[in-house]
């Protein structure tokens, strides 16, 4: 039919998905010179991002992660922080919130809708390494911080990270 491409050329895999975004938007992207300059931060809310695919989380969940970067103990159980290269269940302890500070110094608690639990990165068969495509064990990368200001209200504290999320998601 004219205009119409087969179908096999319109398909593509995950892992061939991945590539593209690490391409287009942190390696052999042509950046602008004000992308230049926040090179660090794409980095940081591709992290962000990748970790929330991998483990099903919520816009603000990453930030609850308790053994990021040191192990956590459980019932008994020493869960290797998500960093540790010898790390390969990559299990992630997640709290029932985390802290942020606003412009004055202030601390606010800002509580996950899911509460606490642990979380195993949902791996498909056909592409187990994906953690490592991804990146989200590199230590050097952070994860992004906000600092909301002063006079914030309770309800914007709330959708503060999934707000930030969703405009680097648009562009």
């Amino acid at each position: 039919m004219k205009g119409t491409k087969a179908l096999e050329n319109d398909i593509i895999i995950v892992g061939d998905a991945i590539e593209v975004v690490k391409k287009n938007y942190l390696n052999d992207y042509e950046l602008t010179n004000a992308q230049r300059r926040n090179i660090q931060s794409r980095k940081s809310w591709m992290k962000a991002c990748s970790i929330n695919l991998l483990y099903g989380f919520r816009a603000s969940e990453f930030k609850a992660i308790l053994n990021l970067d040191e192990p956590v103990t459980r019932g008994g159980y020493t869960f290797k922080a998500l960093h540790d290269p010898d790390n390969n269940q990559n299990i992630l302890v997640i709290d029932e919130g985390f802290w942020v500070t606003d412009t004055s110094g202030k601390k606010h608690w800002i509580t996950t809708k899911t509460g606490k639990r642990i979380a195993r990165p949902m791996i498909h068969p056909d592409y187990p390494d994906l953690v490592e495509v991804m990146d989200v064990k590199n230590p050097l990368i952070k994860l992004p911080e906000m600092v909301p200001k002063a006079n914030s209200t309770a309800e914007s504290l709330k959708f503060l990270y999934s707000r930030c999320m969703s405009e680097r998601l648009k562009g």
